[in-house]
């Protein structure tokens, strides 16, 4: 039984050295062994050990791949001990390199109770942005901390990987999609930047094909410090003159230039560009609108083409309205692909007036034709021009003219237009002549041009303020004109006068004559009954007359309350009160109104009055 339990024991320990020295690298530290001795037992022989420690050492097992990549791919690894220590080991985990990969534990602890646990980690690669193609670097397990000094004692422990690059030099260009520039200088634009970053400047030559669409930036440059900064390319549209419709256009990267092998000649797909077309077919017209020419007098029309046509193109010119009003001095305009933008002057000539029969409407047909599609019978509105009549004097409206009061510190608004259309503008200057301390006007000068002539201007006359007992004042400017038009320059223009009703002083009197009406409800023994009519009067000396429907004679206050009698039918009743009060208007007319009652035997009433003289001549 002893012989068969000490041969078990060997197979064991025999069986644990070949485990171990056939696994991954292992470091030992081998104690001197003591010599074996051999004794026969039977016809078997049994050596003996006198003792045997199995040799301290680190078992590290690579579980998968040995390479890492820059994209993050890891490497996996575990560790156990070949021998239980007699004191806690500590294994530093590193790499020879930490720019190309690091471990995700700085170091493995084993004791007399894990010592044979496998405990796991892993190397993950690490990112650059350079192109430096795989790179070769270690996985280092050691300088070993212990108090077993067989432990202790162990040399590191290495295992080779490789970090695969995954950096690839490059134009990395973002242009969305549809990218549109128009004739009209419309722009677009994309950004472009470097995949990976160069070891020297990179400059990217950019061009447009065809070069007569648009313009972009020359180049790009690109440094070791701002190659992921996305650069912004612009792409400017280039007019032309011709009907041609969008075209498509590209902008090329031409190879790029640098010391960096990495980087020379490398380029990019092109970028397609659509740039919008403004040329549209048509005839221009100067001026279009607004021309108008006086009898017997002649005014230039330009025209030209909008665009360059592929024919020749024919415009003919037909009188379709008011004919006889007036004429042109040619029908028929020939444009070419040379002279189209040059502009062609037909001279307009009204026709001599017999009367005074107003402005008159001249009405041209534009027509075309041309071998150029795009030209050939073009839908153009007619021309309109308006033959002024000349008959009609030219003069400068004012409103009012005449019957201006203003009462000091007031204001009023005086309007002005022209009597007819001008050729030219007119230029209108007004120019106070008497009582300038009593009013002023709040614009001394006025344009009238042919589109506005018929438009009131207003200006407004401000009365100053009243410093005492003035009576009445007269405030008047003249009124000058100046204009290229024969007829409105220098026109002999009556002056306008505002009377300034003086504030501070007794009122102007009231004589004159008033006319009004009276209305109310009178009700005569319960029964009501609306009355009402006109009424008249007329003041002499501050004597108020009633002439309708009756006279009757009453004292009448200055600006103060009146009392007189009204009828409210045609038999008189007394005991009818009457009151009111007297306004001078600043175009100086008088109001006087107020209100009436009446009660008498069984009549009740009441209602209001009203009467007003217009102003004195």
């Amino acid at each position: 039984m002893i012989v068969q339990h000490l041969l078990q024991c060997l197979s064991i320990v025999s069986h644990f050295l070949r485990q171990y020295r056939d696994s991954g690298p292992v470091l030992e530290s081998r104690r001197a062994l003591p010599r074996r001795r051999s004794r026969q037992i039977g016809v078997e022989t049994l050596e003996l050990l006198e003792s045997r420690v199995v040799p301290a050492g680190v078992q590290l097992t690579s579980l998968g791949s040995l390479q890492t990549t820059e994209a993050g791919g890891q490497a996996e690894f575990s560790v156990v001990l070949t021998s239980p220590p007699t004191k806690n080991v500590t294994i530093p985990i590193a790499t020879s390199n930490r720019f190309e990969g690091a471990s995700n534990v700085r170091q493995l602890v084993f004791t007399s109770a894990n010592w044979s646990t496998p405990q796991l980690f892993t190397v993950r690669g690490v990112d650059d942005a350079v192109t430096d193609g795989d790179r070769a670097y270690q996985l280092v397990l050691g300088k070993f901390k212990s108090g077993d000094k067989s432990y202790k004692a162990l040399a590191h422990v290495t295992q080779s990987l490789t970090n695969v690059d995954n950096d690839i030099p490059g134009l990395v260009v973002n242009s969305g999609s549809n990218l549109v520039t128009t004739e009209a200088g419309g722009r677009a634009s994309f950004t472009v930047k470097l995949a990976t970053k160069p070891t020297s400047n990179v400059v990217v030559p950019l061009r447009t094909s065809p070069s007569a669409e648009g313009t972009v930036t020359a180049s790009l440059v690109f440094t070791t410090k701002n190659w992921s900064k996305a650069q912004t390319v612009t792409i400017t549209g280039l007019n032309d003159s011709m009907i041609d419709g969008n075209q498509t256009y590209q902008v090329l990267f031409d190879p790029a230039q640098s010391s960096d092998v990495a980087y020379q000649g490398k380029t990019s797909a092109s970028i397609q560009i659509t740039n919008m077309d403004d040329d549209v077919a048509g005839v221009s017209i100067s001026p279009r609108t607004g021309l108008t020419v006086n009898e017997g007098a002649t005014k230039n029309i330009a025209f030209k083409l909008t665009a360059q046509p592929t024919a020749d193109v024919t415009v003919t010119l037909t009188p379709s309205g008011g004919i006889g009003q007036a004429t042109l001095s040619q029908s028929i305009l020939i444009f070419t692909s040379a002279n189209w933008s040059t502009p062609q002057n037909v001279v307009l000539l009204g026709a001599l007036g017999d009367g005074a029969d107003g402005d008159m409407t001249f009405s041209v047909d534009v027509d075309t034709t041309s071998d150029d599609p795009n030209f050939n019978e073009l839908q153009i509105p007619a021309l309109t021009a308006t033959i002024r009549n000349t008959e009609i004097q030219a003069a400068v409206n004012v409103t009012p003219r005449t019957g201006v009061f203003i009462a000091e510190g007031a204001s009023r608004n005086l309007g002005f237009k022209l009597s007819t259309a001008p050729t030219g503008d007119v230029i209108v200057t007004l120019t106070p002549t008497n009582g300038l301390d009593q009013a002023t006007l709040s614009v001394t000068e006025l344009t009238f041009t042919p589109s506005n002539w018929n438009i009131t201007q207003n200006v407004t006359v401000q009365a100053t303020s009243g410093d005492g007992v003035d009576g009445i004042q007269a405030f008047e400017f003249d009124i000058d004109t100046v204009s290229s038009d024969a007829q409105f320059n220098v026109l002999s223009t009556e002056s306008v006068t505002a009377t300034i009703l003086d504030t501070e002083g007794p009122a102007p009197t009231f004589d004159g004559v008033y006319a009004g009406s009276y209305s109310g409800t009178v009700s005569t023994f319960g029964l009501s009954q609306s009355v009402s009519g006109a009424i008249a009067a007329t003041v002499v000396g501050n004597t108020f007359s009633l002439t309708q429907p009756i006279s009757l004679t009453r004292t009448l206050p200055t600006d103060g309350a009146i009392s007189f009698f009204i009828p409210v039918s045609a038999a008189a009743f007394s005991g009818v009160s009457f009151s009111g009060d007297s306004v001078h208007n600043p175009d100086g007319s008088v109001t006087i109104s107020g209100s009436w009652t009446i009660t008498k035997l069984g009549v009740h009433g009441s209602g209001t009055w009203s009467l007003r003289r217009g102003p004195l001549s």
